[in-house]
């Protein structure tokens, strides 16, 4: 498949028949996927998200995680996409915790919605000018820590 240079910086779908060159194969194949730029001086030429294979009796679907959004007095947040790494001093084990940085007072309102009902949110009571706001999505858990 060729993408046009000109393709907008957004996620996108390709699909390619190979039907005719995988048909008969047997044992272990593998697939190389070749991306190649005359610039090479540039940034990253594209982020790759995945592949997946289809059949005429399974067809595939891009799995499209919800998002959340956090408003602090009716502000919203940036939230941080990589988390706090675990230390000595923290004594975390997981990677589930994310510090936010925003403006606010212990007496700051927190509020959280997502993008899916599937996804749980649970937003602590504000104590010592500190509030959680905990997701969790398929068992899947991120917690977002907020100092005021």
């Amino acid at each position: 498949a060729q993408v046009p240079a000109s393709s907008a910086a957004e996620v996108t779908e390709l699909e390619l028949d190979v039907a005719a060159a995988v048909e008969g194969l047997s044992g272990k194949q593998a697939v190389y996927l070749l991306a190649e730029c005359e610039d090479s001086g540039r940034e990253a030429l594209f982020d790759f998200h995945g592949i997946g294979f289809s059949s005429k009796r399974q067809q595939i679907f891009r799995p499209v995680p919800p998002t959340v959004s956090v408003r602090v007095d009716g502000r919203a947040v940036d939230l941080p996409a990589v988390p706090v790494r675990s230390t000595n001093a923290n004594g975390y084990v997981n990677v589930e915790r994310y510090a936010v940085a925003c403006q606010g007072t212990a007496s700051s309102v927190v509020t959280a919605e997502a993008t899916s009902p599937e996804v749980t949110i649970r937003i602590s009571r504000p104590q010592d000018g500190h509030t959680e706001v905990e997701c969790v999505y398929r068992g899947q858990k991120k917690i977002y820590m907020f100092d005021f």
